[in-house]
């Protein structure tokens, strides 16, 4: 996504964190930090809670990122 992207641009991910044998995996915090890495620059994290499936994920996050 990098490679591809102009400089300047934005890059939006729709991600949430997950739970696996009641451990939660912080998939938001892994996300950020590996694109911040390559070179992205982290705009906004928009929290957003997911009404109507309990049994799975109740919140997920909107990763802004700019080139």
């Amino acid at each position: 996504m990098y490679r591809v992207l102009k400089p300047g641009r934005y890059a939006v991910l729709i991600v949430g964190n997950a739970t696996y044998q009641g451990k939660e995996i912080k998939t938001v915090e892994f996300i950020i930090e590996r694109a911040e890495e390559i070179g992205f620059e982290l705009v906004e994290n928009i929290d957003k809670i997911i009404f109507g499936l309990y049994n799975v994920m109740q919140k997920e996050n909107i990763l802004i990122f700019r080139k």
